[in-house]
């Protein structure tokens, strides 16, 4: 992605990143020069920075992920974090999600956002647990079997694992496979597809409940933009637009992995094909839906704000949204990226300095109460 040199400033990034990992993931760092950076792989392997509109300037400025805390004056839960991703070696969305989460739980970003990681921990393991039922349901309907109370006895208790187990027992001997191997089968499954969840669960999983909340974010930065009468309403534009495609691509990915898991004896018992698929697409979902989060509840929590205070929002909205990688796109783009940058500069110069040297403690508290409500 970008080349070595012997500085801990590699470079400057231009344009539209080409793939998903050259676009990198987000990190929920609380130094609000560093909200929402990205963190990528250089071409030789290490960990790097994306640090997109570094002091108001064009591009993406890109450092070696060791150098931050020499380069940026950050808080000390960054430090806890930067630390953490560093010695997991976390480069995908879900594994800097659980370096996130757990630092947060630790209590460095303040008792409200170690309260609301704790929760989002607990309430993955439930999911996982969930999706693990919803599969034995399905594999029960296979074989005739109807257990109606199967998912009355209490989600992440024992007595819901065994009850599972004594389930699968039964579907395993007439599918003629080790009762072992089928239950190990629908863990792994049930970990891989718990952050998108099942289409007939009884509630979704925490990724298609994003693409609805996507959704609606779209529609209300749409309609701000429509009664603007600065020129934000360009930025609206473009972040609306970015909102449609990603919510368009994880529509048609959500659709072909609900088809695919239809065919729930090729999913469980091995098939490779779709196997595969199953894996891509739930990565894919992953990649696609990355950083979205933050943005939605940034632009929820502006809606009871000053005027001033949701253009500033949408200014970095703007700075921080997640474009979609050329790769993906089906068509051009027809908007004037650098008109667009002049004017997110101009309202961020003109409203909030939050590119000083200082620390900024106002913003590190709002970013630390908008973690409060993030999982």
């Amino acid at each position: 992605m970008s080349t070595a040199v012997p500085t801990t400033h590699l470079g400057i990034i231009q344009g539209r990143p080409s793939t998903f990992a050259e676009r990198g993931v987000c990190v929920p760092f609380t130094t609000p020069i560093l909200a929402q950076a990205r963190i990528g792989m250089d071409r030789y392997e290490q960990l790097e920075c994306l640090l997109p509109g570094f002091s108001g300037g064009k591009g993406t400025y890109v450092f070696s992920w060791k150098t931050v805390p020499e380069v940026i004056k950050i808080t000390l839960h960054d430090r806890a974090l930067h630390k953490e991703i560093l010695e997991v070696g976390a480069n995908s969305p879900d594994t800097i999600r659980t370096c996130a989460l757990t630092i947060a739980a630790r209590g460095f970003a303040g008792l409200a956002a170690a309260h609301q990681a704790k929760q989002a921990l607990a309430l993955d393991q439930q999911y996982v647990v969930l999706t693990n039922y919803v599969f034995v349901l399905e594999l029960l309907k296979l074989v005739g079997v109807s257990t109606p109370d199967l998912l009355k006895t209490g989600l992440g208790t024992e007595e819901a694992r065994q009850t599972a187990k004594n389930a699968l027992n039964q579907v395993a001997e007439n599918f003629r496979i080790a009762p072992d191997v089928l239950y190990g089968r629908v863990e792994e499954l049930s970990l891989q597809l718990a952050p998108v969840g099942l289409p007939q669960a009884p509630r979704p999983g925490r990724l298609r409940s994003l693409v609805d909340r996507l959704r609606t974010f779209e529609k209300s930065v749409l309609d701000w933009g429509a009664v603007e009468t600065t020129e934000a309403s360009g930025l609206a534009s473009f972040i609306a637009d970015c909102a449609q495609q990603t919510v368009g691509l994880a529509e048609t990915k959500l659709s072909r992995l609900d088809k695919l898991l239809k065919k729930t004896r090729d999913v469980v018992v091995g098939n490779n094909k779709v196997s595969a698929e199953v894996d891509s697409t739930v990565t894919a979902l992953s990649w696609l839906l990355d950083g979205w989060e933050y943005i939605c509840q940034l632009w929820e929590d502006s809606r009871d704000q000053s005027e001033d205070m949701q253009r500033i929002a949408i200014c970095e909205v703007f700075r921080i949204a997640p474009v979609i990688p050329s790769e993906e796109l089906a068509a051009n783009e027809t908007f004037d990226m650098e008109d667009m940058k002049r004017v997110q500069r101009r309202w961020v110069r003109g409203n909030q300095d939050w590119r000083t040297g200082g620390m900024d403690y106002d913003a590190v508290r709002r970013i630390e109460q908008l973690k409060a409500k993030v999982a």
